[in-house]
Parts: C-alpha cells; structure tokens; sequence
C-alpha cells in the first residue's frame, strides 16, 4: 500500500515554504507596527518598524562595516572550531589511547560555558582580534567534537562490517565507510554550534571591540538609540538565519543519499 507519509514535517516544495517563510515574516511586522502605531507600548523602547529602518540612515556606512567584522569573526571562528572538533572528534574514536588521554579533558569543559571564560581570555590576550577568535575556537570545538564522537557512535553495526568483509583496513573504514555514514548525524551539532559562534561573537564584541554588531548593540544601549538596536538585532537575525541556510544547504549536498533515503526530498 504506497503512502505520501514523511518523517520530516516541513516536507513541501521550496516555493511554498518561501512563501510561507515570507508570510510570517509579513504577519509579525504587522503585528510590530499595530502594537507601535497604537501606543501600546512607549516608543522609546518599542520604535515602529519604520523608524527602525530609518536607523540605517542614522548609522551610515559604518553599518556595512560593522556587520561584515561580525560576519567575518563568525565565518573564521566557526569554520576553524568546525575543522578543529570534526579532527578531535574522529581522532579520539579512531584511536583508544588518544580517547582515554583527551576524555577527561573534553567531559572536564564540556559542561563550562563558553562565555565564563570570555574574562579570562581578555585578562590573558586583551582586546586583540586573536582572542576573540581563539574563545570561538574552543566553544564551537568543543561542541563538534561531541557531536563527531556521538556520530560515529551512531554508526549502524551492519555498515562497519560491511567495510571489514570487504577488506579495508582501519584508516580506510573510517575514511571511506564510518566518517560519510556519521556525517549526517551531525547536522544538528553544526547548526547548534554556529548558534553559539555567533553568540561568542557578540559577547566577545560587548567585552572589548572597534567594530562589529555587538559593539554597535553596546553603544546604542548607552546612548538609548532603541532604534538602532532593533536594527542590529534584526540584521544580526538575518545574517545567522542566512548563514544557517548555507550549512543546511551544505548537508544536503553532502549527504543527499541519506535525505533520499528518508523521504525528505523528492
């Protein structure tokens, strides 16, 4: 008996949920500007949309160069820290005696975070550019590597003998049959960790920075310029939500076999 069943709720073609994605982008500006327009809340601390919008004009072209330095440090950090934790990752279930060695390290920060340390790193490294990225490197590692040894764990049994029947040695399964069978178990890991590059980003741009979002969310506090806050967030909003896609559509390169194989693409 065939059926249209999906496991993926959000199955439909990629018009429709661009359409709908734009729907309720539409509906919660209007809800924005309703609540504004009808003074339900000071406009100092809730601007319309308009006068947010308006902001960009307030903060110039300095407004391009703040985002590209946040897009920068969050591309940079996050890239190293994903090429860092998938190396880790795969080391320590590649070899036993490099698990035993970096395990008690790994759990020992693990549950620490990232943030707590951001003091330390200023106290260390001060406002430099290699400390704030260093402090992204070692949260977003620290979460892939989890992510890489909890995929591989994962690895279905029958896959890793297939790989020993046919004859590959150890560097060969993992190279060719255990590393690409894992790799689409870490989708949520890589979306969850470039979440918290970003926040690493903006923290590490509130504690001591030129230049970037976060220091511009920082300045417009002080200053009560609501306005430009809210435009920051949003923009902030659309770069992580732009650079998410970019991951997602990464994956589904990567591992469209196994979207196939689950239904999620026709």
């Amino acid at each position: 008996m065939s059926s249209n069943y999906s496991i993926n709720p959000v199955i439909g073609s990629d018009g429709r949920r661009g359409v709908l994605s734009f729907v309720g982008v539409i509906v919660f500006f209007t809800v924005w500007t309703t609540v504004s327009y009808l003074g339900w809340v000071n406009s100092l601390l809730l601007p319309s949309p308009i006068r947010v919008f308006e902001s960009i004009h307030d903060v110039g072209f300095a407004l391009i160069i703040h985002s590209l330095a946040t897009l920068t440090r969050v591309v940079v950090g996050f890239s190293v820290g994903v090429f860092i934790g998938m190396s880790v990752g795969t080391l320590m279930q590649y070899n036993r005696n490099i698990y035993q060695i970096l395990d008690g390290v790994v759990e020992t920060f693990r549950p620490v975070p990232p943030v707590a340390l951001v003091p330390f790193f200023i106290l260390v490294f001060g406002f430099s550019e290699f400390g704030k990225l260093l402090i992204i490197f070692m949260g977003v590692g620290l979460l892939i590597t989890i992510t890489t040894i909890e995929a591989i764990k994962r690895v279905p049994a029958p896959i890793i003998r297939w790989g020993l029947t046919v004859g590959l040695n150890r560097q060969d399964l993992f190279r060719l049959v255990i590393f690409p069978a894992a790799l689409p178990e870490m989708r949520g890991g890589f979306r969850i960790a470039l979440a918290l590059a970003i926040t690493l980003v903006i923290v590490s741009e509130f504690m001591g920075a030129t230049y970037g979002l976060g220091y511009l969310i920082s300045v417009s506090k002080v200053t009560l310029t609501t306005p430009t806050l809210l435009l920051t967030i949003i923009i902030l909003g659309w770069l992580g939500w732009g650079l998410d896609r970019i991951v997602q559509s990464i994956f589904n390169r990567t591992t469209a076999w196994d979207i196939r194989a689950k239904g999620t693409t026709k």
